[in-house]
């Protein structure tokens, strides 16, 4: 959260923010290797894997708006999360 706080603050009111980030499918067969990853993410660093909508609500507390995902195609499920200020 310091981080997307810290690039609102630099980011100006015209600017826009692209976080290249894995995403947790809503079909858990398909959300099976972002789940692993996020064990292992958990248990290493304490982090966590995110679906859309906590990654919208992430952005929200974060002072953007989230305002388009591009899905990257690969198996790992990464995927362009844009975001600008809001």
């Amino acid at each position: 959260m310091h981080i997307l706080r810290n690039c609102r603050a630099a980011i100006g009111e015209s600017g826009r923010l692209l976080v290249v980030e894995r995403a947790i499918a809503a079909d858990l067969g398909e959300a099976l290797p972002v789940l692993h990853a996020d064990m292992e993410m958990m248990v290493t660093v304490g982090g966590i894997e995110r679906t859309d909508a906590e990654y919208r609500a992430l952005f929200t507390e974060a002072g953007f708006r989230l305002t388009n995902v591009v899905p990257l195609g690969d198996p790992a499920h990464y995927g362009v999360f844009e975001g600008v200020p809001g």
